[in-house]
Formats: C-alpha cells, sequence, structure tokens
C-alpha cells in the first residue's frame, strides 16, 4: 500500500503530484498538505518515501480505477482534430475512472527546467477499450527574456509530436480523486449537494465535462442543479459546445459564456479618457466578439470570470453548494487561490462569502 503516497522518483520530482506546482525550496511550507512530495527548503534531494497509510486512509481514498499508482504505458490510438489548436486524443484502455477523478501524465524529458514534466488529465469520455484526452496545443508567446513571454506546454508540444502506436505513461493516486460521487444516491449524486457551480476557463471544461456526464446522462435521474461559468478568449474557442447546448435542453442546467481575456482594458485606452482613468481602464468598451450573435443574449458576458459576475450567476454559500474550479494557474490565483492550498480568502470566491469545504479545485 505505500505506493499509494511514496511515488516521487529522481526524474519525478519537478512538479508535485498533487498540487502540481514546481518543487522549489519553501513549497513545503506553503503547501503543507502534500510536503512529502517538496524538496526541503535549500535543499536538491528527491523527498523522502512517506510512510504507508493506514487501512482506514487507504480505504478512504479507494479508487476503481484501473490503473495501478505506478507508471503505466497506454497505447495511443488515434488524433482527432477538434478545433484551431485542440485535438482529442484517443488512448486504448479501460480506465473505470470515478467521476471528479483524473490521471497524471509523463512526458519524458519535457520539462521546461528540464527532467520530465507531469500534468493531470480529466477524461472527457471513456469507452470499452478506449479513453479521451482533450488537449489544447499551447504555443510559445512573446520573446524568451521579456515580460509577456511563455514558453510552449511542455505536455501539449510532447502529446502532438506523437504517432498512432506510441505509448505514453499514466498513473492514478487517491489524491486525484476530487470529490466523490455516490453512484447510489436517491436525487443527488454529490451527497448533500444540490446545486454547483462550475468555474471553467478553456480545456478546464473536461473535468466539468466528466461530471456533468454522470449528472446528466448517468441515467440515475439526478436532480443537481448546475450553472457552468465558461471562459474562453473567442466563440470559436468553445469547447464541446455541441454536448453543453444539449445539456442546456434540461430544466437544470445553464451556460454563462465568458469571452475575452483577463487583461481587456488593461493597456486599452480612449483618447478622450480622463486623467482619473486608470489601469484597467473603467471607460473603455471591449469590441463585440466575432460570433457574438450565436450565444444566447442572457447566457453571455464580455469580460474574464470576475467576482462581479460570479455574484451575479452562480449559486450562494451554502452547506449545500459547491464550487468547481479548473483552468491555468491564473484562473485559480484569481477566482480561489492555488491548487493543493486552502481557498485564499482574498480571492473571488473567498470575498464572495465561500469555505474552504464549499471549492473543489480540480
Amino acid at each position: 500500500m505505500s505506493g499509494l503516497v511514496a511515488i516521487a522518483s529522481k526524474t519525478d520530482v519537478i512538479r508535485c503530484p498533487i498540487c502540481y506546482q514546481l518543487n522549489v525550496p519553501g513549497l513545503a511550507k506553503k503547501h503543507p498538505a502534500c510536503a512529502i512530495y517538496h524538496k526541503p527548503a535549500g535543499g536538491t534531494q528527491s523527498p523522502a518515501p512517506a510512510p504507508a497509510p493506514s487501512a482506514a486512509a487507504a480505504e478512504e481514498f479507494a479508487s476503481s480505477c484501473s490503473l495501478s499508482t505506478s507508471w503505466t504505458p497506454v497505447e495511443l490510438i488515434r488524433v482527432t482534430r477538434y478545433n484551431h489548436d485542440t485535438s482529442i486524443f484517443t488512448f486504448g484502455r479501460s480506465l473505470m475512472l470515478p467521476t471528479c477523478a483524473c490521471l497524471l501524465l509523463r512526458a519524458p524529458n519535457s520539462e521546461h527546467g528540464g527532467g520530465d514534466a507531469v500534468r493531470p488529465y480529466t477524461p472527457i469520455a471513456e469507452r470499452e477499450g478506449e479513453f479521451d484526452l482533450l488537449i489544447k496545443s499551447y504555443k510559445q508567446w512573446g520573446v524568451a527574456g521579456q515580460r509577456n513571454y511563455r514558453p510552449p506546454g511542455a505536455i501539449s508540444s510532447y502529446l502532438f509530436s506523437l504517432q498512432a502506436g506510441t505509448k505514453v505513461d499514466f498513473k492514478h493516486i487517491k489524491f486525484n480523486l476530487k470529490i466523490p460521487y455516490n453512484i447510489n444516491h436517491e436525487g443527488f449524486g454529490f451527497d448533500g449537494v444540490k446545486t454547483i457551480t462550475m468555474v471553467a476557463v478553456g480545456v478546464g471544461i473536461a473535468p466539468m465535462i466528466q461530471a456533468l456526464n454522470e449528472i446528466f446522462d448517468g441515467g440515475r435521474e439526478d436532480k443537481t442543479k448546475v450553472v457552468l461559468l465558461l471562459g474562453n478568449r473567442s466563440v470559436k474557442d468553445i469547447l464541446l459546445r455541441e454536448k453543453l447546448d444539449a445539456w442546456e435542453r434540461t430544466p437544470n442546467f445553464k451556460v454563462i459564456h465568458h469571452v475575452g481575456t483577463r487583461y481587456a482594458g488593461v493597456v486599452s485606452h480612449k483618447n478622450t479618457c480622463p486623467k482619473s482613468c486608470r489601469a484597467p481602464c473603467k471607460f473603455w468598451v471591449p469590441p463585440v466578439p466575432e460570433r457574438w450573435s450565436e450565444l444566447a443574449e442572457k447566457r453571455k458576458e464580455r469580460t474574464w470570470i470576475n467576482e462581479s459576475t460570479i455574484k451575479k450567476h452562480a449559486f450562494p454559500p451554502s452547506n449545500e453548494t459547491r464550487v468547481f474550479v479548473c483552468g491555468l494557474p491564473s484562473v485559480y490565483e484569481s477566482i480561489c487561490g492555488p491548487r493543493g492550498t486552502p481557498l485564499a480568502m482574498e480571492s473571488a470566491l473567498g470575498r464572495l462569502g465561500y469555505d474552504d469545504s464549499q471549492v473543489v479545485k480540480f
């Protein structure tokens, strides 16, 4: 059973498998829940293996997933292009993955700082002998050394270079199950949870799709009400829209599309702006996005997901509600605080009165 926790190796300490942040010195103090994986402050050695968990702890995190806690090679069957920068990667294995659980994927020698890159991924579909991952290709942005520079995605660059038939390493550990779904429920699959607000940006839609599949297509008459706040740079970037549109025909689900970026208005000012105007410009009106008319008038916002739109559309804080969050690190930073940490009280959700037990970070 010790393999459930002691999974670090010499090439697997670039990122923490729980919070997925870089294992830089001092991170252990910031993330005590996963400190055993982090490098000791000022040190460079691999973290010491944790003691074997008790039988009770192992049972608490029991998972039906067929993947072991060790790296397992799985064959890439095919790659299907979805849109201009996103594809569906189909791998040849039955998973039996619990709802709201993810896999860890390893790309050898692909991390920008050296070593193996490890990231969490949530399958968007599973069939007999196959499962699908939705992968977005992150290209280099800006010039190296400049403030706005963003390197290409470590995992996406690796995956998009592969041919069908290549083996890719996966594993599943106990910490990858974010919130349990009770398949024997009566009315509400997430026990005691009657309403869910989902906050997702880009491919952060993947774990939401997994949960929505169970709620609306699981065949158990789940009565959970869900609102999805979905952020994308443009209307054409909206992923799996056909599934979302189908679910919106049910009375218990609606999507509020947010189109734009967090930087809208920061450097764009009108020539007539008064001296009192500050960045972000409070007088700047964003242009109408291309294909904007395709979205229902009451189901769209021309802005980044923020405290104001969450307050407007989300279910209010209560013991019977949860907020699911998934996106890039900047999304967590502004909405709820980084993965692997308690809810940040200075974040949007913290200021709106939600507590740590009501927020699930994927």
